[in-house]
C-alpha cells in the first residue's frame, strides 16, 4: 500500500543529503503522483520539497510545502512530521 511512495521519498532524502536537489525533487514529485500514499508519507514528501526549494533558494515554494504537509501529517497520525513542517514553515518565513 502506496510502497512506491515511500520508496521515492527515502530515496530523495538520500539525494538531498548528497546535494542533489533536483534529482531529489524530480522522485518527490513521482511520490506524490503514486497511488495509493498514506496521508503521513505524502506529508513527509512535502517536508522533503520544501527542504529541497529551501536549499534552492525558494522561500516561498518552501512555505507552500511546509503548510500544505501539516493537515495531511496531523490526519497521518504523524505528530513529529507535523513538527518538522511547522519548523520548515518558520524557517523559510523567517528569511
Amino acid at each position: 500500500f502506496g510502497e512506491d511512495a515511500l520508496w521515492r521519498l527515502k530515496r530523495a532524502q538520500a539525494l538531498r543529503l548528497l546535494g542533489r536537489h533536483t534529482d531529489a525533487r524530480r522522485d518527490l514529485i513521482d511520490g506524490l503522483a503514486a497511488a495509493e500514499a498514506r496521508d503521513w508519507v505524502r506529508g513527509r514528501t512535502h517536508v522533503e520539497l520544501g527542504e529541497v526549494s529551501l536549499a534552492l533558494g525558494d522561500r516561498e515554494q518552501a512555505q507552500w510545502q511546509a503548510a500544505k504537509a501539516v493537515p495531511l501529517l496531523e490526519r497521518g497520525g504523524d505528530p513529529e512530521g507535523a513538527r518538522l513542517a511547522r519548523k520548515l514553515l518558520e524557517r523559510a518565513t523567517r528569511g
